[in-house]
């Protein structure tokens, strides 16, 4: 069994105006292994806290090419954090 934890304290980005908030990251894992080492099985748990933050925010409006020139859709792009995920892994060594 083991954990990984990633915290993030909160900030203002200056060049993009904007405030982060924290965040913190936690995975989970547990697992049973053959006694002959041939097989693993993982069992996972992504973004246990289910957490949704912004990590990155452009610093100006999207804009998008048109036949009529450029249009400013008025909003920023953003990368955010992936939802909660549970999943299953198997490994075999043959």
């Amino acid at each position: 069994m083991r954990g990984l934890v990633n915290y993030r304290p909160g900030f203002f980005a200056e060049r993009s105006s904007y405030d982060f908030e924290s965040r913190t990251l936690l995975n989970a894992y547990i697992g049973i292994r053959g006694k002959d080492k041939r097989w693993e099985l993982t069992v996972f748990a992504k973004n246990l806290l289910n957490q949704q933050r912004i990590t990155n925010i452009s610093l100006g409006n999207a804009i998008q090419s048109t036949s009529f020139g450029p249009y400013d859709s008025g909003y920023r792009t953003i990368n955010a954090m992936n939802p909660r995920e549970f999943g299953l892994s198997l490994s075999f060594n043959w």
